[in-house]
């Protein structure tokens, strides 16, 4: 995964309220998509440009303290390229860079 940033504030209303606030941000944010609430849950996607394949990843926790709720909002970057080779067995991995190697030399 690529980097991520993560905050808490604390907000004097109930979660409901601020849930229902966090959605409509979210989606007004330019190259949203994928806004969902699913409680205590916001998570949306995030695109960074018409040709990108990565984005933004958002997600926010909804928790009722005394006197409002408080927020946590984790933000992370998502670039498919950066992860393509992790689910790969490490046997796997080594056996694809021997090929790419061999198919190096050869040239």
């Amino acid at each position: 995964m690529g980097r991520s940033h993560e905050q808490q504030v604390m907000v004097p209303a109930p979660p409901e309220q601020v849930a229902q606030r966090v959605c409509h941000v979210v989606a007004a944010l330019p190259k949203a998509a994928g806004v969902a609430l699913n409680p205590p849950y916001v998570t949306a996607s995030i695109g960074t440009g018409m040709w990108s394949l990565g984005g933004r990843r958002s997600s926010s926790r909804l928790s009722e303290v005394p006197g409002g709720s408080a927020v946590r909002i984790r933000s992370e970057c998502v670039f498919p390229l950066q992860t393509r080779g992790l689910r790969q067995e490490p046997a796997q991995r080594r056996a694809d860079r021997r090929r790419s190697r061999l198919s190096l030399t050869r040239r």
